[in-house]
């Protein structure tokens, strides 16, 4: 008699519950940062990044401890500017793939043009520069939390830095769509890095052959 999969304890134990939450939120990570999506999908975008990487106990986190796998990402520190803008974006620059497009004024690589690393070193790289002042720049990780609780409604960990508020607040009035592009991007690349142990959760959970 052939075992059903709803029988299977480790698919029903509290580690695979955080599989299977781990590979709902992937699929609509994936979903929302397809190339056609939303001011509004990227907001919901940014929720799930949070839950995925910086939240409590992010979900990527656990499931990588769970499945034993260890992500790596890769991203792109070319940024660029406009002829009226106050701002320097990473926009889609940030994700390697779709550095090939043409939007905006490259203003070249801040660094190494592609890096590689862990979440935490991809949730310090800078994604936004308010002028030319170095110092004044917005790193992944506030941009990400920013979006989720202002645009995408997050209300855990609530984004308490009122000069940053005021900062994005002023770059979505200057470059909206690229600020959207920019989330799309950060999707992508979280999505990429992410895609191994999302492969070994999905096979744990018996996914694969259901």
């Amino acid at each position: 008699m052939t075992k059903r999969v709803e029988d299977n304890l480790f698919i029903r134990s509290p580690k695979g519950r955080v599989l299977q939450h781990f590979v709902d939120a992937m699929e609509d990570l994936r979903d929302r940062c397809r190339l056609t999506a939303t001011t509004y999908d990227t907001a919901q975008a940014a929720g799930i990044v949070r839950r995925l990487l910086i939240d409590g106990k992010p979900l990527a986190v656990a499931a990588g401890k769970i499945t034993q796998v260890t992500p790596q990402f890769s991203w792109s520190r070319d940024m660029y500017t406009g002829d009226d803008w106050e701002f320097i974006i990473s926009g889609h620059h940030f994700d390697p793939a779709l550095d090939s497009l043409s939007v905006g004024y490259s203003v070249g690589a801040l660094g190494p043009s592609m890096v590689w690393g862990n979440h935490d070193e991809l949730l310090k790289s800078e994604v936004l520069r308010h002028g030319n002042d170095e110092l004044d720049c917005v790193s992944t990780r506030d941009f990400i939390k920013w979006l989720a609780n202002d645009e995408g409604g997050v209300h855990v960990e609530m984004f308490y830095r009122p000069e940053l508020r005021i900062r994005f607040r002023d770059a979505q009035a200057f470059v909206p769509e690229h600020t959207k592009w920019t989330m799309i991007a950060i999707g992508r690349v979280v999505y990429r890095g992410l895609e191994p142990t999302l492969f070994s959760a999905a096979r744990a959970l018996q996914l694969l052959s259901r």
